[in-house]
Order: C-alpha cells, then structure tokens, then sequence
C-alpha cells in the first residue's frame, strides 16, 4: 500500500517528518564542512591582511621619504633656521620612522609607527637627502626590507635620491 503523492509505504508508526529528517552523521558531515571552509577561508583572510599591511607600510615610508627629497631639494626649512639647512632627512628603525629637517639641529619632526606588525629588518638607519639636488649622503644605494609574517617589500634608494619599491 502506497500514500498518495509520494513512493513511501504506508507505516502506521511512522510519522512523514520522520521519513524526510537528516541523521545526525549528515548533519555532522555538512557542520564539519562548513567550519573546514571557514576555517580556511579566515587563513586566506589574514593573509591577504598581512600583505597589503607590508605593501602599505612600504609605500608610505617611500612616500616620505621622497617628501624629504623634496623638501630637500626645494630648500625648505624652519623659520628659525638661521644657518643654511643641511637637508632632510629619515630616520629607519625597527617599529617606525622620522622625517626631519636639519640645519644644525632638527626641526619639522614627525615620527611614523609601522602599523599591522611591519617591522624594518635591514637596511636600517638615517639618510640625508641634501639640498639643490645634490643626491644624498649615501655611498651607494640602500635596500629598506620591512616585513611581517613571512611577507616581505623593499624599498630603495640610490645615493642620487630615487626612490622606489618593490624588488
């Protein structure tokens, strides 16, 4: 015997929501899936979090760094000043960075934390980008690496003042 509207025999102690549950190891299967995706899906997540915090990180102590250029190379310095300035300058360390200016002693001082982690790891220390375009007090050029769980960007500068990041 058959009941109307579907392929199911008819049980008088069977109830038709009974027929139609999941068992509890489908159930268990799909939760387990389900958090294996989330899972990996927040592992992604962080990632991707960590990388464009080091990419940021590089490009705004390259942003700074050719601020002071031209604030060098524009001659641009305090009020107070009155020697001739003697460039601006960045400062590299491990958690952060300084511009300043400098005419025998520092003025126009702003100090920048690496946010998300970033840490300098080489190429640390202090470079003066002179003024009227005479380059900087570089011997050679000088590779800044800042990284963050395995991420790594460079930023470099030439003894001439270029900058640039990336590889």
């Amino acid at each position: 015997m058959r009941d109307s509207g579907n392929n199911y025999p008819s049980c008088v102690l069977c109830d038709q929501s009974m027929r139609r549950a999941f068992t509890i190891v489908e159930l268990l299967v799909v939760m387990a899936l389900v958090a294996l995706m989330a899972g990996s899906g927040a592992a992604i997540s962080l990632s991707a979090g960590r990388k464009k915090a080091v990419d940021r990180a590089a490009e705004d102590l390259a942003t700074a760094m050719r601020q002071a250029r031209d604030f060098a190379q524009a001659g641009k310095k305090d009020l107070s000043c009155g020697q001739s300035l003697d460039g601006w300058q960045v400062i590299v360390e491990t958690t952060r960075y300084t511009v300043q200016g400098k005419c025998g002693s520092p003025f126009g001082v702003r100090q920048i934390n690496f946010l998300g982690g970033v840490t300098a790891t080489n190429g640390t220390g202090t470079i003066l980008f002179k003024p009227l375009s005479l380059g900087t007090d570089l011997t050679s050029s000088r590779i800044i690496t800042l990284s963050v769980s395995g991420f790594t960007q460079k930023v470099s500068i030439t003894n001439q003042g270029e900058v640039k990041v990336g590889p």
